[in-house]
């Protein structure tokens, strides 16, 4: 984690980007509660072909630190087109 919320601070914390998966079955989280956090976010997501597209990425090493705040959740993407980002949850594009 490269970030934390203080008193009168934002709320927003930063994950650091995890390196490339070996297999496309390994699982992203180990710990119950990251498993829980993962069926959190799958559960709320409307678009599931750019949650589908965001595992591929992630699974390559193609996602930087991760962002989270109240309502949302967002990560720097590596594609093959142009970098972008992409949110992860509660955004309204």
């Amino acid at each position: 984690m490269t970030g934390r919320s203080r008193p009168g601070k934002s709320a927003a914390r930063t994950f650091e980007a995890l390196p490339p998966t070996k297999g496309s079955r390994a699982p992203f989280a180990e710990s119950w509660w990251g498993r829980a956090w993962l069926r959190s976010l799958e559960d709320s997501s409307l678009e599931s072909g750019r949650l589908a597209r965001g595992r591929t990425y992630a699974r390559g090493g193609a996602v930087g630190p991760v962002t989270v705040a109240p309502g949302s959740a967002a990560a720097r993407c590596r594609a093959a087109s142009a970098p972008r980002t992409a949110p992860r949850s509660g955004s309204s594009s």
